[in-house]
Formats: C-alpha cells, structure tokens, sequence
C-alpha cells in the first residue's frame, strides 16, 4: 500500500475491561505505524476509567465514536449495528477489527443486510475462554455471518473456544486457522521490593463485580479462610458490577480479623498492586486475564484458581491454585498462602521472569501489524 492502513477498532464501550484495555494497548503502540479510530458499541460508563480512556484516546490523535447505551435484549444489536455502520462510513478502514461479543453481534447483523460489509476485511479478537455462554443460538448465527473474518485468540483455550463455536455454528472452515497472539502489558511502573513485618495484611481484587470473576464466592471464602495467629486483613476490592451489593453487605459485616474496602474502578491499578501483600482472583473462567499478568509483573504474590485462561496466565509450578467455583477449596489454598508468607518473594519473583518473557507489548503489537498489513495488502490485490 502507498498509505498506511486504516483500522477501525470496535470495543463494547468505554469503561473498565480486558477487551477493551488490549484494543487501547494496540492502539497505542502501533499508533505511528495506523490510523486508527475507535467505536465504543454501547458509548460510555462514567465508571472513573471510560472519561479517562476517552480523554487518554483524544491526547493520541485517536478519534472516537460512540453508539447507544442499548442492552441487547432491547434491540441493542440493532441500534449498535446502525451507530457502527455510521463509525464505518465517516472513517472509511481498511479493516474493521472486533473485540469481544458485543461488537461482533452489530457487526454481524451489517453483514446479514449488506454484501459490502459482509466482504469487508474483518478481525475478530476473542478475549476469553467461553463466549455467548449468555445465549449460545445468538453467538451461533453471529458466527455464520462473520464466518470470513480472520480470528484472533489471546490463548490456546480461547482458541478451543472459537473453534468448538465453528463447529458448533456450521458456519465456513476456517481459511486460517485462529492465531494465538497473547496479551502484552506494560511493565509495572512500581514494584514490590519488600513485604513488611506488620500484624495488617493487604489482600487486593481488581475487575467486574460479576459471576465470572468468582466475585459472589468471596464472602464464604473470607468466611472459612484462616488468617496466621496474631495477623489481621484487609481486602481492598476495586470494581463494578452487578454484584456489588453482595459486597456491600459484607463490608458492612465482615468476618472477624477481617476488613473490607470497597472502590470504584480506578485508572491506576497497575500502579496499586505494588502495595498489596496478595492478590486473589477467584475466577470462574478467563481469556487471559490481564490482572494476573499485571500483578506478576508488580511483584505481587497471587492466590487464584485453576480456571481455563488463568493458568495460561501463571507459570506451571504456581503453588497457589484452587478448583474454580469451590468457596472451600478457595479459602484453604488462601489460608496456605497467608501463613507462607517467607515464600512470597520467591513465587513473586518466579510469576515476574515468566511474565517478562511471555507477555511483551512489543511481541503482541508486532503480530497485530503483520496481520494488519497483510489484510489491507489482501484487500488491495483483491
């Protein structure tokens, strides 16, 4: 091409989410080598990140869209489809590139309705290791209609994922196989260099407040957990979602020896993770899952479960692992990792290096401009 590309990146709104966050990582590190925009389906949640993410993309020369903060159930598909056809038009990309469901399921109902956009060179990145779990016959006839695009998978589950979908949909084989491209972070701006002699225990949670992330599980597990004698602690949980309440009830009757903080979403996470003793993630399932790699690369000791995409995350001898959806198991393989705390360095020190090695924001940007090139590449010969 005698220009450089022009990608069009499609996220499910601007606010707190993986998705979302590797798009704007994308974005930021190829932004000398694309044009990009960004259109955000369902606009904005005013959850403390969205206005920053927004404002992050105006200070880059990234210009922005927005559609309509429609729920799918109340014909979201279609408003969001009309809002990003106007996106497509105004920017005129040369790929369009998809994150996650909510994108695809708009995108896919322009290309029931026009040839043009059916044709058009499409990415898909699928985020996580079960997706239309919500309403699988809605995933399978979005995956008939977007059964051209090439498809992106951050790890060797989400690529099981996309491939039982395939199958599953009837939609056309693959002309390529889904290629893993993992997710790169940046390195922590602050690390843990020490774990202080104190009686406080800082545990820390980061992410959606949802069924997914286990977030309904924490009550039994702080329940059962066994703090160290003469050690109290306090867990910290930055987030939104709709099982805040649960939350909220909980920090207002905490188990004993404990004490819960509840925060809203905040743009500097990555930067808080240094100040905490352990991170827990009590997930369901992921795709890959960014707090965890963010909190290797912080120095952050990290409790978690050996859910699809969370493993893929840590290295193999991890020896803080608990079965997904178990409040019990959860809670004892807690209580091991409090009372070890002279292990904490060495398995943090351990999950950096692994992280250093596999998570490189260069490595993930430098996939995604090879296939970007070699779609508008594709297009032009076409």
């Amino acid at each position: 091409m005698n220009r450089r590309p022009r990608v069009l990146h499609c996220i499910s709104h601007f606010a707190l989410g993986g998705a979302e966050r590797v798009a704007c990582s994308i974005m930021e590190a190829l932004r000398n080598e694309v044009d990009f925009s960004v259109f955000a389906v369902r606009g904005m949640i005013d959850d403390g990140v969205g206005p920053k993410m927004v404002e992050r993309f105006h200070e880059l020369g990234i210009p922005t869209e927005s559609g309509p903060r429609v729920p799918m159930r109340y014909g979201g598909m279609l408003t969001g489809a009309w809002s990003m056809a106007r996106a497509i038009r105004r920017f005129d990309p040369d790929v369009v590139h998809l994150h996650a469901e909510v994108p695809e399921s708009s995108y896919a109902v322009l290309s029931a309705i026009s040839r043009t956009h059916r044709r058009r060179p499409t990415i898909r990145t699928v985020h996580n290791s079960k997706i239309w779990w919500f309403h699988e016959g809605v995933g399978r006839w979005c995956d008939r209609q977007l059964d051209r695009a090439r498809c992106i998978t951050v790890s060797t589950v989400a690529q099981k994922e996309m491939m039982r979908l395939r199958s599953d949909s009837g939609g056309r084989p693959f002309e390529r196989a889904p290629q893993i491209i993992l997710n790169g972070v940046t390195p922590a701006p602050t690390t843990k260099e020490n774990y202080p002699a104190s009686d406080l225990i800082e545990i820390m949670f980061g992410g959606r407040l949802d069924q997914q992330k286990g977030v309904d599980l924490i009550p039994e597990i702080l329940r059962r957990a066994k703090l160290p004698r003469g050690k109290r602690a306090r867990l910290r949980i930055f987030g939104d979602g709709e099982l805040r309440p649960i939350l909220s009830d909980l920090s207002q009757s905490s188990p004993q020896g404990w004490t819960i903080e509840l925060n809203p979403p905040v743009t500097d996470f990555r930067q808080r993770l240094a100040t905490a003793d352990v991170l827990i993630m009590p997930s369901r399932f992921e795709g890959l899952p960014l707090t965890a790699v963010e909190a290797c690369l912080a120095g952050t000791p990290i409790v978690a479960t050996r859910s699809p995409g969370t493993i893929e995350s840590l290295p193999e001898n991890h020896p803080w692992l608990a079965m997904p959806d178990d409040a019990g198991d959860f809670a004892a393989v807690l209580s091991q990792a409090l009372a070890d705390s002279e292990s904490w360095s060495k398995v943090a020190a351990d999950c950096q290096e692994f992280a250093q090695n596999r998570f490189s924001i260069d490595k993930m940007s430098a996939a995604y401009a090879e296939v970007y090139s070699e779609i508008a590449l594709d297009s032009v010969n076409s």
